[in-house]
């Protein structure tokens, strides 16, 4: 066996914590969105007492949220009849525009508007796209997003989702209670608030 002389040890100890720590940034999970100082995998709610509640509350509501979407009466009657309230600063203005020009063909839905009531979606929509928002979670978006030729339509395809559902098996969004990675609210509770802290998820057990 090969004996290192003492004076090596504490050397060899500061290249591997340095190497622990580069790997970390490279590949550990984006779990600072979070704004709790705390890096793992999606957590289940759990009951807890009225105090701790509270704090819960406190802690989601940050400025890590995407905030209040503001939605006009005009999205809620026109999209949210066939899916959940999407907040738009889950995707960039290219990506709503995109999509806005091709609702002939919704995700295999017609679903084509009166040009006025488009126009008035666009501009909502684009009013509040991931550029307009100052939420950390809205800006790493951006960020997966750079080097992209083709805007994505859907959140649920985009690399920083992948990236923040990794552990998350492709069975647990065909569960009866999700059905789709792009049921956001079946996961997450205040999603249409804007809401997607990672320590509020309840998974649907099936």
């Amino acid at each position: 066996m090969i004996r290192l002389k003492q004076t090596h040890v504490p050397l060899i100890l500061l290249l591997s914590i340095l190497t622990f720590g580069a790997a970390n940034l490279l590949y550990g999970d984006d779990d600072d969105d979070d704004n709790d100082g705390k890096s793992g995998e999606h957590h289940s709610s759990q009951s807890s007492s009225p105090s701790t509640s509270k704090k819960v509350a406190s802690k989601s509501q940050s400025a890590t949220d995407l905030g209040a979407p503001g939605y006009t009466t005009l999205y809620k009657e026109e999209c949210t009849s066939c899916h959940m309230a999407y907040h738009p600063a889950l995707l960039p203005t290219a990506s709503w525009t995109k999509m806005m020009a091709s609702l002939k063909d919704h995700f295999g839905v017609d679903a084509t508007l009166e040009a006025k009531t488009q126009s008035e979606l666009l501009k909502f929509l684009v009013s509040g796209s991931a550029e307009k928002n100052r939420s950390r979670r809205a800006q790493k978006l951006l960020k997966s997003l750079k080097g992209n030729t083709v805007p994505p339509v859907s959140y649920s395809t985009t690399s920083y989702f992948k990236q923040k559902h990794h552990e998350i098996s492709t069975g647990v969004f065909k569960r009866k209670g999700i059905n789709s990675a792009a049921n956001c609210l079946a996961c997450h509770p205040r999603a249409e608030e804007g809401g997607y802290n990672e320590h509020e998820v309840k998974i649907p057990k099936g």
